[in-house]
């Protein structure tokens, strides 16, 4: 497996900023313009090296109750809001393969004769 490189102007590591949409920001479902964009992600960024993994902290700071960072299609996305979304539905105990009812068995039968 090859190494990821970063962004070409970028030091090892920091988004680049100055890349058009690398970086989009959301604040309550709003899409933010580029400017805000690159201004949130700064904070972030800065907050984070001081208070590394705490993202419910970084939403507090900036009047939310949410924040996430994702990567999706070819940008780094940060999404605030004011509700944490639901949590997500609970996983389905697994089944056994070739699930669906089970045959009746009948009587126990004896081993087979052979002749």
């Amino acid at each position: 497996m090859s190494a990821r490189r970063p962004p070409a102007g970028s030091p090892a590591g920091e988004p680049a900023f100055d890349a058009p949409g690398a970086l989009r920001a959301t604040a309550a479902g709003v899409e933010l313009p580029a400017e805000e964009t690159r201004a949130l992600w700064q904070r972030f960024s800065a907050y984070m090296d001081e208070h590394r993994g705490d993202l419910p902290g970084f939403a507090a700071s900036e009047g939310f109750a949410y924040a996430a960072a994702r990567y999706t299609r070819g940008a780094a996305v940060l999404e605030l809001a004011h509700e944490a979304p639901p949590p997500p539905p609970p996983k389905k105990p697994a089944t056994r393969r070739g699930a669906g009812p089970r045959r009746p068995t009948g009587p126990a039968r004896g081993p087979r004769r052979r002749g």
